[in-house]
């Protein structure tokens, strides 16, 4: 796809109008997910712009759409405002108000600072459905603490859970902490507004990065540790875990067997059934409590043919396998490709650049992309004027210094 989707058929939030006031990861990715599902999301930013706009590489001459803007701000419409003008405050309460959802990511306190907390909201607008994301919640000593995502991953234990045993640990090398708060934020939106539809009134939602980097990493990294007052180690460490294997060619594939018949399928294929009956590897917690074990005893094999080879060997028994994709290897990826899972657009100021498409197939009430990210305050005009301002009154906002 050259050009962001034109079909007309309305997505699943259509009609629903979200004032996303926040920045960086968290609150943005969540806005795009439902601005791709086509909520009329209204991004509020500072007259200097959403960090995000900086932060990473922007092409050559073009400030302020950069890769990670780029990347979390399509389907979305601009107006900046600055709040230290109480013109901009009384203009984002009137938008507030005239709205289904608010998302905002500020250290508790602030918004409240500005008299646009829930508090100070919800009588003006009772289906407001207020989001508040936040680093640590409201409650305990690190509440009012500055927050990115390496320090939920410290304190959620991600960082613990990664690197080698016995050796320092290791950050997870992406926002997983931001962008897994933003999945729950777009669900939490999701849900509220589906109890408002059955007469419930509108409500505060409150979503804290380390609630939800616990509630995402513990499915399974609390192995050893689920039962209180059992000191038992089980010998499960996930950081023991090897799933990929270097071939002869130099390049990389994942293999795995979780269940016995993959096992038999993998070891039959690398040449190696002797190790179905080996004690170590017995069933799938073993395997897994002696992985490093097991890759000992594939590697060498694996070093026997291409990568190429490999999968074709290993398909054709029908075991988990794949490549292992380097960044670029995306854009030729067979499957990637037969599934459009990565797009392109021409944006008028940034150029020519990729995407990954919305993942969800709605078939009756599709996700689209429909309009690329928006420069900065490009559309705050336009926004005020729809809330009933008139030409002098936004003249006057932007003499003031509250419109930019």
């Amino acid at each position: 796809m050259s050009k962001p989707d034109s079909q007309e058929r309305a997505g699943p939030m259509a009609g629903i109008r979200v004032i996303e006031w926040g920045a960086n990861y968290t609150v943005p990715l969540a806005g795009m997910i439902l601005a791709d599902q086509g909520a009329d999301v209204i991004k509020v930013e500072p007259p200097t712009g959403d960090g995000t706009r900086y932060a990473s590489a922007n092409r050559q001459g073009v400030s302020g759409l950069s890769a990670s803007f780029l990347t979390a701000n399509r389907n979305k419409r601009s107006i900046a405002l600055d709040l230290k003008q109480p013109s901009a405050v009384q203009a984002l309460r009137d938008l507030i108000c005239g709205a289904d959802v608010v998302m905002q990511n500020f250290r508790p306190g602030v918004v409240e600072s500005y008299g646009l907390g829930y508090d100070d909201l919800k009588a003006l607008n009772p289906g407001l459905v207020y989001v508040s994301v936040s680093g640590f919640g409201r409650m305990g000593p690190y509440s009012k603490q500055r927050v990115w995502d390496p320090v939920v991953q410290a304190v959620s234990g991600m960082m613990a859970s990664q690197g080698d045993p016995g050796g320092a640990p290791a950050t997870i090398k992406t926002s997983i902490a931001d962008k897994v708060t933003a999945l729950y934020v777009a669900q939490a939106v999701s849900a509220a507004l589906f109890a408002r539809q059955r007469g419930n009134p509108g409500q505060h939602v409150e979503i804290d990065m380390l609630g939800a980097a616990l509630a995402f990493s513990s499915v399974d990294s609390l192995f050893n540790h689920m039962w209180e007052g059992d000191d038992v180690d089980l010998g499960v460490d996930l950081r023991n875990l090897r799933v990929t294997y270097e071939t002869q060619d130099g390049k990389y594939i994942c293999a795995s067997a979780i269940s016995d018949k993959e096992w038999v399928a993998l070891t039959d294929a690398v040449g190696l059934p002797h190790l179905v009956d080996d004690p170590r590897f017995k069933d799938s917690f073993s395997r897994l409590k002696n992985s490093i074990a097991m890759a000992e005893e594939l590697c060498p094999a694996f070093r026997t043919r291409k990568a190429s080879e490999w999968l074709d060997i290993l398909r054709a028994r029908d075991t988990v396998c794949a490549p292992v994709n380097s960044e670029r290897d995306l854009f030729d990826d067979p499957q990637i490709r037969a599934a459009g899972l990565i797009v392109t657009a021409d944006h008028p100021q940034a150029g020519r650049y990729r995407q990954a498409a919305h993942p969800i197939s709605f078939g009756a009430t599709p996700a689209a992309i429909k309009t690329l990210p928006p420069t900065l305050g490009a559309d705050g005009e336009d926004i005020l004027r729809k809330a009933g301002r008139d030409g002098e009154d936004i003249a006057k906002l932007r003499q003031d210094g509250a419109l930019r």
